[in-house]
């Protein structure tokens, strides 16, 4: 995974040039500090989480639930120091990788034919990430297009909308050219260094929360386990835990600029519209 993710940071310069930073509304509203939890809302988010254990945690799901009225305060100060001191432990950001079959149909004597699932401590980012969606659906922060990993959206909700805007176009006479870009591994190959830069500059990410994220992302460790053998743990040089709760949110954020660049390119609404007769212009000029 990381040999693929350098491998691809490999062909860009490192002074690559950073777009520009979007104006957007009311960016400057986020605390510097996240928001400290009580142990009732600790204690709802951990009923909420399927009763799953982790090879990595010390007791097993089931034991924990059934004691969590003892258990609950002392969870509830380790997510409020790790938000208050903007450092997220290293044993809460160690995560067991278990090879899953993307399909049935795929051979599974290749090893591209595997899906990176991690297995890791879920209730540190359950905290943060609904702070830190609270924030971008209350100041309308999420891209109003953007269908994956979000709640009431999905792929038929983006093929809903492609399928309206071609059809539209269509019956206006016009041409309609459609551009897809298949993003191969996309969460492993997240560069760190530019998730920072989007979640300062576009999101005005500041003080603690900001240096929050960087520890999370720093010093991550992770090691493969199947059939009861365990690889030698390493360190994690870029992209974004599959199976993560954050992950799908902060991969989403790292792709705002690819929308801006689509909407300045009036692409994002119109699929390129043309007369029947008219030439197609160049695409990269």
């Amino acid at each position: 995974i990381q040999d693929q993710g350098n491998s691809l940071r490999g062909h860009f310069p490192s002074n690559i040039h950073q777009p520009p930073t979007p104006s957007l509304p009311h960016s400057d509203c986020y605390p510097s500090s996240p928001t400290h939890v009580s142990p009732p809302s600790v204690t709802k988010l951990i009923l909420s989480l399927k009763p799953t254990t982790c090879s990595l945690d010390p007791i097993p799901t089931p034991l924990l639930i059934s004691q969590l009225h003892f258990l609950a305060p002392h969870i509830t100060d380790i997510v409020n120091l790790s938000l208050s001191s903007g450092s997220v432990p290293i044993p809460l950001k160690t995560a067991t990788i278990t090879p899953t079959v993307k399909k049935p149909t795929l051979d599974s004597s290749q090893l591209s034919s595997y899906r990176p699932i991690s297995n890791l401590s879920k209730v540190l980012e359950r905290v943060v990430a609904s702070q830190l969606r609270s924030f971008l659906s209350i100041h309308s922060l999420f891209e109003p297009l953007q269908s994956g990993f979000r709640a009431a959206h999905s792929t038929e909700t983006a093929l809903v909308k492609v399928t309206n805007d071609i059809l539209t176009i269509f019956d206006q006479g016009s041409l309609c050219l459609l551009v897809l870009l298949d993003l191969l591994a996309a969460f492993d190959t997240v560069d760190h260094a530019i998730l920072l830069h989007r979640l300062s500059s576009h999101l005005n990410l500041q003080g603690t929360v900001l240096e929050w994220f960087r520890s999370y992302l720093s010093h991550r460790l992770h090691f493969v386990s199947t059939n009861g053998f365990s690889s030698t743990p390493c360190n994690v040089s870029c992209g974004v835990p599959q199976g993560s709760v954050l992950g799908p949110l902060l991969f989403t954020l790292y792709m705002l600029p690819l929308v801006t660049s689509s909407a300045d390119m009036e692409l994002t609404s119109t699929c390129m519209r043309m007369t029947p007769n008219s030439t197609f212009p160049p695409l990269l000029s």
